[in-house]
C-alpha cells in the first residue's frame, strides 16, 4: 500500500494526481515532467493513478485531473485542479516553495 507518510515528511514536494485517461492530465504530462526535470534535489516529486489508488483521491478531495498538491514541512501549502499554462505553474513554485 501506498504510505503517504512518505511525501508528507519531504520539506518541498509536489504530488500530482492523475489518471491515464484524462485528456488535461495529457495536456500537462510534459510541464510537470519539465518541472521535475528543474526542481530535481530542491522539491519531491510523486504522481498517484486516483485509478490504482481511489482513495487517495478522496481523501485529498481531488475534483479535477490533474490536481497538483503541495506540501510544505508536511502540510498542503497549495493546490492546483486542472491544466494551467507552464508560466503560471513555474510562478506557484517559485511563490510557495520560495525558489527559481
Amino acid at each position: 500500500m501506498l504510505n503517504k507518510k512518505v511525501w508528507q515528511a519531504a520539506d518541498k514536494c509536489i504530488v500530482k494526481f492523475s489518471a491515464d485517461w484524462s485528456g488535461a492530465d495529457q495536456l500537462m504530462s510534459s510541464t510537470f515532467d519539465l518541472l521535475v526535470s528543474r526542481y530535481a534535489g530542491l522539491i519531491k516529486f510523486y504522481s498517484i493513478d486516483v485509478q490504482a489508488y481511489p482513495e487517495l483521491g478522496q481523501e485529498f478531495n481531488v475534483q479535477g485531473l490533474p490536481t497538483l498538491i503541495f506540501f510544505y514541512k508536511g502540510r498542503i501549502s497549495h493546490i492546483i485542479r486542472g491544466a494551467i499554462a507552464p508560466p503560471t505553474l513555474w510562478d506557484a513554485v517559485e511563490k510557495f516553495f520560495d525558489v527559481e
